[in-house]
Parts: structure tokens; sequence; C-alpha cells
């Protein structure tokens, strides 16, 4: 997405009626704030497994969280819910579609939509 935008904004600086010097700037910011947030854009979550209300997650930091899953709301591009992990504490989570797997994020959202047991 972030690439798709950025080339959408170069084109529109090149095509954009300014002048050459200031062309070669807004495309080259527009290239580095790209690159930055590529760079910087998180990895993705993994459920590792869901059974009985409690669910086990891999953070992209490398974080395990094993708990109790609460339901907070889901739909089709996003999902929010808090795991309950004695060790960690209670962390609430608000993930997008493209922040899981296609299995982790169906099996994310059924066990959500039944109240946490799945």
């Amino acid at each position: 997405m972030v690439g798709w935008v950025a080339a959408l904004a170069s084109f529109a600086a090149v095509i954009a009626s300014l002048d050459s010097w200031a062309t070669v700037l807004v495309v080259g910011f527009i290239v580095f704030v790209a690159a930055r947030a590529l760079r910087d854009a998180p990895g993705r979550h993994r459920v590792e497994r869901i059974v009985g209300g409690r669910i086990r997650l891999r953070t992209p930091t490398g974080v395990r969280l094993h708990g109790d899953l609460q339901p907070a709301y889901c739909s089709r591009l996003y999902c929010a819910f808090t795991v309950h992990d004695p060790a960690c504490g209670a962390r609430r989570f608000g993930l997008f579609r493209d922040e899981l797997d296609a299995d982790g994020w169906r099996q994310l959202r059924v066990a959500l939509r039944s109240g946490g047991r799945h």
C-alpha cells in the first residue's frame, strides 16, 4: 500500500507544473518517506493457538502471550480484543486483516464471534 501511494504521489509530482528542481526535491522527499515507512512497518502477528477461550499470540517483536481472550470488536477488516496473560498482565490489541496470516485471521474471527470460546 505504501508503495502504491508513493508511486502515485511521485507521478503526480512529475506531471504537476513544478520547476524541475522542485520536482526532484518533492520526488526525493516522497521516496524518503516511503522508505522510512516500509522500514519501520511492524511485522505480522501470529496466532499460534486458540483453544477454550485461551489464545497464544506472538507479536512482531517476538513477545509470546498466552492467556484468556476477551473479545471487544470484530469486523471483516479489523478485530479488537484483550489478552489476559498472568505473566504480562492484560494487553489490548487492535489488528487489521493484513497483520495476520489468513488462517490466523480466520481463527481469531471465529473465536471473537463465539465470545472467546473456540
